[in-house]
C-alpha cells in the first residue's frame, strides 16, 4: 500500500511541473564568477587540448557541466544524446551497457575488436577502444564535451565523426563530500557517497567517489518469468592530485566497474522467411511468427536466460608542469581492462529457436601514452602545441550462436574467435598565429601508423561442445585445432586541419575551416572463408565547416551555430565477391562513398531566474557512389543513423524562498525517423519520429539538503531506440525505449 501511494506522490509531483522549455543546460564545471550584469556564466572547454573558453574556440563543441548532467537526468554515456545535435547513441543487440556513437553520418552495425569506432570517446584524454561495458555513468563527473566533425589532429584515433571528452571531477584542497540516495519506479535504487580531502595542505589531496544503481526492468518473459532489461552495478575511483612544486601537478586515478544486467528488453518488429517457414514447420502449421510481432511489449515470450556481467577498470597517471616562458609539459599514462560476458540470448523474442546467441566473451586490455608540450611565443601570438601518442590492445573476442535448428541446420553453434594486437603511434602539431587580436590562422597535421594483427580460432561445435569443424575452412586448419594466422595489416594517413578566425568585436567568433579525419582498417572477424578474413583499408573524412559563437545583450544571450558539408570516402561496407579461392564470399571492403551535409545551433538565454536553451541538428547524408557486389545499398540511400533532424528544448527557473531555493526543469528531445540499414526485401529497419518531456523539480531544504523529484518521458512516448538487421534469418527486432518513470532522491552535502 505505502509503495502504491509512494510512486502515486512522485509520478503527480513529476508531471506537476511547468511545462517551460530548456535545452542544454551548460553551466560550466570550471565557470569564472558572474559578472555584475548577471549574464550567462563563460563555459570552459578543453576542445583544444588546453582550456579555453568555448566562445573563443573554433570547434563546433556542446559542453554539458555537472549541473547540466543532473538537471537533464543525463546519467549515463547513451543519454548523452538528449542534448546534443547530430548525435545518436545506440544500445548493441542484446547489451544495453555497450553503446555505439554516430556523429554527423559515420557509423558502425558490429562491436568487434578487430573494426574500430568512428567517433573516439576519452576519459581525461585516455582513449577508449571499446564500446562493450562503455555506457559509462556521470557519477562525479565535471564535464562532457561533444565535439562534433573530424577531430584527428588532436584527437587521433578514430575520430572521423567527432569525439566525446569525459573529465572527472578532480582532488581539491577543500573537504568536502556528500551522501545520496533515490528510489523510482521499477524499484530502480541509485545511491553515492564522495569524499574530497586534503592531505597536505596545497600539496597533496584525494577523492574517492562510489556507487550503486540497481534496476528491475520495464518487462517480463512469460515463459521463463524472469525481469528484461534489469541490471545491476557498482562502480567506484579514487584520485590522488599532488603538487610537487609551483606549476607542476599530478593526479593518478583509478576506476572499477562491477556490473550485470539480466536478459535484454528486445522485441520483433517484422518477420518473413525463411523465419515464418521454420515455425510453420516445428508447430506443423498450428502457429505463425507474425503472432508475435510485438513492437513494445512488456509480456514477451522470449527464452533468454543470460544476461551480461562485466569487469571494467583502470588507471591513469597525468603529469602537468610548467616549463616557463608560457611553455607546459604534459605526460598522459594510462591502462585500461574489460572482462564482458553474455550469456544466453534469445535474438528473436518467440518461443521458437529462429536465432540465439549462445554466448560471447570479450577480453581486453589496452595501454597508452601521450607526451604534449604547448605554449605561446613570439609575443604571444604564435600558440602551439606538439604530440607524440602511442596505444597497444591486445585481447580475445568470442561469440557464437545457434540458427534455424534443428529443422534447417543442425544443432550446432556456430563460433567466431579472434585474438587480437592492434597498435598504434602518431605525431602532431598544431599551431595558431594572430596576425592581430583580431585575425588568427590554424593549422595542424598528425601522422599516424596503425598495425593489426589477427589469429582466428572460429569453430562449429555440436551440444556436447566438441569441435565438429573450423570456420573459416582451410586447408591449412582440421578440427580441433582451427587456429588461422592473419597477414598483419598496417595502414599509414595524415589527418590534418586548417582553419581561419576573425573576431570583428570581442563577443563575436566567426571561423571557417577543413579537417581530414580517417577511421582505421581491420578484419573481418566473422568472415566464413579465409579471402573473407581480408583486411579493409581506412575511411577518410573530409570536412569544410563555417561557424559562428556569439553573445549579446551584457552576455544574457548566447548564441552559436555552424554549417558544415563533408565527402565521406572509402567506406566499410559489406560486400559480396569471389575470393581467391573461387568461393563467393561477403567481406567488409571500402567500397563506397557519400556526401553529408547539415546546420548546428545551440541558443542560452537568460531572462531573469528563467533559463532558456535550444539545440538544433539539421542533417543529410546519402550514398554518393557504391561498388558493385555491395547488396541492398544504392546511390541515393540514406545513411543509416542518420536523422534529418534533432532538437532539444527545455528552461530551469529558480524561486528564490527565504533561505533556500526551488529549482524547476524540464525539458524536450526530438528526433526524426531513422533508419539503422537500408531498406530492403520488404523490411524497414527504421524507427519513427519520437520525443520524449522529462522533468525535475529540486528543493535546497537547508544548506546542506537537497530533495529532487524527476520524471522521465512523461508522456510515456513508445519509441525503439535500436533496431537490429537480422533479415537473413528473416526477421527483424528492435529494444524499446524506456516507458514513463519517476523517483525522487535526496542528498546531503558535507
Amino acid at each position: 500500500m505505502f509503495r502504491k501511494s509512494f510512486k502515486s506522490l512522485l509520478v503527480c509531483a513529476a508531471l506537476s511541473a511547468p511545462v517551460i522549455v530548456r535545452a542544454q543546460a551548460v553551466q560550466p564545471a570550471e565557470a569564472s564568477p558572474p559578472s555584475a550584469s548577471a549574464g550567462l556564466e563563460d563555459i570552459i572547454v578543453t576542445a583544444t587540448r588546453r582550456s579555453e573558453r568555448l566562445q573563443d574556440v573554433a570547434v563546433a563543441v556542446t559542453a554539458l557541466s555537472a549541473d547540466a548532467l543532473k538537471t537533464n537526468q543525463i546519467t549515463d554515456l547513451e543519454s548523452v544524446q538528449r542534448a546534443t545535435p547530430n548525435i545518436n547513441i545506440k544500445p548493441f543487440v542484446n547489451d544495453p551497457t555497450n553503446v555505439h556513437i554516430s556523429i554527423r553520418g559515420p557509423s558502425f552495425d558490429d562491436s568487434l575488436m578487430t573494426v574500430d569506432p568512428p567517433v573516439g570517446t576519452y576519459i581525461d584524454g585516455v582513449y577508449v577502444a571499446r564500446g562493450p561495458g562503455g555506457n559509462f555513468g556521470m557519477l562525479d563527473m565535471e564535464q562532457v564535451e561533444v565535439l562534433r566533425g573530424p577531430q584527428g589532429t588532436l584527437f587521433g584515433r578514430n575520430t572521423i565523426g567527432g569525439a566525446v571528452n569525459l573529465i572527472v571531477a578532480k582532488p581539491t584542497y577543500n573537504t568536502d563530500g556528500f551522501v545520496e540516495a533515490g528510489y523510482g519506479s521499477e524499484d530502480r535504487f541509485h545511491a553515492a557517497a564522495m569524499i574530497n580531502e586534503p592531505i597536505i595542505d596545497d600539496k597533496l589531496a584525494f577523492r574517492a567517489v562510489y556507487g550503486h544503481d540497481q534496476t528491475d526492468g520495464f518487462a517480463r518473459s512469460s515463459i521463463t518469468g524472469l525481469r528484461l532489461g534489469n541490471s545491476d552495478s557498482d562502480f567506484g575511483r579514487a584520485s590522488l592530485k599532488y603538487d610537487p612544486a609551483p606549476g607542476w601537478d599530478v593526479i593518478v586515478s583509478g576506476d572499477y566497474t562491477q556490473l550485470s544486467t539480466g536478459p535484454a528488453w528486445q522485441t520483433l518488429t517484422e518477420v518473413g522467411p525463411p523465419a515464418t517457414q521454420y515455425v510453420a514447420v516445428v508447430s506443423n502449421g498450428m502457429d505463425t511468427a507474425t503472432r508475435y510481432i510485438n513492437p513494445y511489449g512488456r509480456l514477451l515470450p522470449t527464452t533468454s536466460t543470460g544476461g551480461v556481467d562485466a569487469t571494467i577498470y583502470g588507471v591513469s597517471g597525468t603529469i602537468t608542469g610548467d616549463l616557463g616562458d608560457d611553455a607546459t609539459v604534459k605526460s598522459i599514462s594510462s591502462y585500461r581492462h574489460i572482462n564482458h560476458m553474455v550469456g544466453f540470448q534469445d535474438i528473436d523474442s518467440t518461443p521458437y529457436a529462429i536465432a540465439a546467441t549462445v554466448g560471447e566473451h570479450l577480453r581486453q586490455h589496452q595501454y597508452s601514452e601521450e607526451l604534449q608540450l604547448y605554449g605561446k611565443t613570439l609575443g604571444s601570438n604564435l600558440e602551439y602545441i606538439f604530440g607524440a601518442y602511442f596505444f597497444s590492445e591486445t585481447g580475445e573476442d568470442f561469440s557464437a550462436g545457434r540458427y534455424l535448428y534443428p529443422i534447417f541446420l543442425p544443432e550446432n553453434s556456430i563460433g567466431t574467435d579472434g585474438f587480437v594486437t592492434n597498435q598504434s603511434y602518431a605525431d602532431y602539431a598544431q599551431l595558431s598565429y594572430s596576425f592581430t587580436d583580431k585575425l588568427k590562422l590554424t593549422g595542424g597535421i598528425r601522422y599516424s601508423h596503425d598495425k593489426r594483427e589477427l589469429t582466428t580460432d572460429s569453430q562449429t561445435t555440436n551440444l556436447d561442445n566438441v569441435v565438429i569443424a573450423c570456420s573459416p575452412i582451410s586447408p591449412t586448419v582440421t578440427p580441433p585445432n582451427c587456429y588461422l594466422n592473419q597477414t598483419p595489416a598496417e595502414y599509414h594517413y595524415f589527418p590534418f586541419t586548417l582553419g581561419l578566425d576573425y573576431k570583428p568585436i570581442s563577443d563575436i567568433l566567426l571561423y571557417a575551416k577543413f579537417s581530414r579525419g580517417f577511421r582505421s582498417g581491420g578484419f573481418n572477424l566473422r568472415g566464413s572463408t579465409p579471402g573473407a578474413l581480408l583486411p579493409f583499408g581506412p575511411e577518410s573524412n573530409d570536412t569544410w565547416e563555417v561557424g559562428q559563437k556569439g553573445e549579446f545583450f551584457n552576455n544574457t544571450l548566447r548564441i552559436n551555430v555552424d554549417a558544415f558539408y563533408s565527402d565521406y570516402k572509402q567506406i566499410q561496407l559489406s560486400q559480396n565477391v569471389r575470393d581467391s579461392t573461387g568461393a563467393d564470399t561477403a567481406l567488409i571492403s571500402n567500397a563506397g562513398t557519400a556526401r553529408i551535409y547539415g546546420f548546428e545551433g545551440e541558443v542560452s538565454a537568460l531572462l531573469g531566474p528563467l533559463t532558456l536553451n535550444a539545440t538544433v541538428g539539421l542533417e543529410n547524408a546519402y550514398y554518393t557512389q557504391v561498388d558493385a557486389g555491395v547488396p541492398f545499398v544504392a546511390v541515393g540511400d540514406r545513411l543509416p543513423e542518420t536523422p534529418k533532424a534533432t532538437l532539444y528544448l527545455g528552461a530551469d527557473y529558480k524561486i528564490p524562498l527565504n533561505t533556500t531555493a526551488l529549482n524547476l526543469h524540464v525539458d524536450y528531445d526530438y528526433k526524426t525517423r531513422m533508419v539503422y540499414a537500408v531498406p530492403h526485401d520488404g523490411y524497414c529497419f527504421c524507427s519513427a519520429s519520437y520525443g520524449t518531456v522529462n522533468s525535475v523539480i529540486s528543493a535546497n531544504l537547508s544548506k546542506r539538503v537537497e530533495l529532487s523529484i524527476w520524471g522521465r518521458n512523461l508522456l510515456d512516448k513508445e519509441y525503439l531506440q535500436y533496431i537490429q538487421d537480422t533479415s537473413s534469418i528473416g526477421f527483424v527486432v528492435g529494444m524499446p525505449g524506456d516507458p514513463r518513470s519517476y523517483g525522487a532522491s535526496v542528498r546531503y552535502n558535507f
